[in-house]
């Protein structure tokens, strides 16, 4: 018998929150989970968090906004999550939370885009923000105690001009996120493909920012670098170039046999992890890639590892060696109570 211990047992609906602690790979191995070796070695144990797991748990969705309380006053255009818009509009609120309880599709929504996919344009979305009464300014969360799961992956273009006096360096990235917004599920049997600034402005998106870049801006050659895809299934697809300098603590006392680790570090401006929160994707080359052509002067970068840490915000680490030993990209789970971060 390998360590495992279960948080709680199914199915009391007071449960919301289950949870399964596992301290041993073989345990994680016969469970068929996707867990290294590695991170069992870092830690003492994996907890996997599991809401929604009790098959006959049926969450109660949001209250709508009442417009009743506000007799006289002008009210300009939709305020909130519509649940009767979302209903009209064809959405089975059982079948929803179905799928959330285990909604691998954001998770695998990159593999959507493979090859080549004909979209429409971006006015098609349109007439389904009108139809569901669309509130950009409202996380598309339709159940109570839920919260929206936005996946992140990035990709480095390039890095460069490590700097000992200023202690920064310069990186070229995109970044892709993904998550679901049942508000967008449309009739259309294609993509819509939204690359128009007014129309990106009346979708909700999530608000990462890079808590440790001294500066970051976006592409704006020859417009400004963004793309969203729309899938019929409300699945959404954001991505964005970006250009950064962050800070980096270089320690050389051991130069050239250094080995430096560099942080980059992505929270949320705003939404606690109760309303949105952060995760990697879970395959290693969507979570973090990069162009197999970067190379760095006297420098080079081995290798990059996504991990879990066991504290409160979401880590992802660049190890930058120097002539004779190498460097790792480590993205590391953590959970600061009321705080989004993944950070490198």
């Amino acid at each position: 018998m390998f360590p495992t211990t279960f948080g709680a047992t199914c199915c009391d609906n007071a449960l919301i929150f289950p949870k399964l602690q596992i301290a041993s790979y073989e345990a994680a191995y016969l469970l068929k989970l996707n867990i290294s070796q590695q991170k069992f070695r870092r830690h003492e144990k994996v907890i996997l968090y599991l809401p929604g797991i009790c098959a006959d748990y049926v969450p109660t969705a949001i209250d709508e906004f009442n417009a009743s309380a506000f007799d006289g006053v002008d009210i300009e255009g939709p305020i909130g999550v519509n649940i009767t818009a979302l209903e009209a509009a064809g959405v089975n609120l059982t079948e929803l939370a179905e799928k959330l309880r285990n909604d691998t599709d954001v998770d695998e929504i990159l593999s959507r885009t493979n090859g080549s996919v004909r979209t429409l344009g971006g006015s098609y979305i349109l007439p389904v923000l009108n139809k569901n009464q669309y509130d950009p300014f409202s996380a598309p969360i339709v159940f109570q105690g839920s919260a929206v799961v936005v996946r992140f992956g990035i990709y480095i273009e390039s890095m460069s001009n490590f700097q000992t006096s200023t202690m920064d360096y310069d990186m070229d990235i995109y970044l892709m996120m993904g998550w679901r917004d049942a508000r967008l599920a449309n009739p259309f049997d294609k993509p819509i493909l939204v690359k128009e600034e007014e129309i990106l402005e009346r979708i909700w998106r999530p608000d990462p920012f890079f808590a440790n870049a001294k500066e970051a801006e976006f592409h704006e050659v020859t417009f400004l670098n963004f793309l969203m895809r729309i899938f019929p299934d409300g699945l959404v697809l954001y991505e964005t170039r970006i250009k950064l300098k962050p800070a980096c603590n270089l320690v050389l006392c051991k130069y050239p046999h250094d080995k430096q680790t560099c942080e980059l570090q992505i929270k949320s401006f705003a939404y606690p992890i109760e309303t949105v929160r952060f995760e990697w994707f879970t395959k290693k080359h969507d979570a973090i890639d990069k162009n197999p052509d970067v190379k760095l002067p006297e420098l080079y970068i081995d290798r990059y590892e996504p991990g879990i840490c066991n504290r409160s915000r979401k880590l992802g680490m660049c190890e930058v060696g120097g002539r004779t030993t190498g460097s790792q990209m480590c993205h590391q789970d953590v959970e600061v109570p009321n705080v989004q971060c993944l950070q490198g």
